[in-house]
């Protein structure tokens, strides 16, 4: 429940090691403290870095569900179908 105080380390952390084999693993974790706190222009940002460094990444799947699901509650239905069905396609 402290997703503040995750947040900021994980930035530390990614600030500090920008190339650690755990980057990947870091953002999502990023991108899930950012939609526990409701703050959906960081969650998206941080999907946003994921798939553009870590495409093949299934953790990256994840946080696209994390973006439909940010688009869903803004009633932008067609933009989260859009998502849910690249998922489908490229991730198992």
């Amino acid at each position: 429940g402290r997703f503040t105080e995750a947040i900021d380390a994980l930035q530390l952390l990614l600030d500090k090691y920008p190339t650690t084999g755990h980057a990947a693993e870091a953002r999502f974790l990023l991108v899930e403290g950012y939609f526990q706190l409701k703050d959906y222009d960081g969650a998206a940002t941080g999907v946003e870095e994921l798939v553009g460094n870590f495409p093949d990444s299934d953790l990256t799947g994840f946080a696209l569900l994390r973006l439909a699901a940010i688009l869903e509650s803004q009633d932008r239905r067609e933009d989260a179908a859009d998502v849910y069905r690249a998922i489908a396609s490229h991730y198992s």
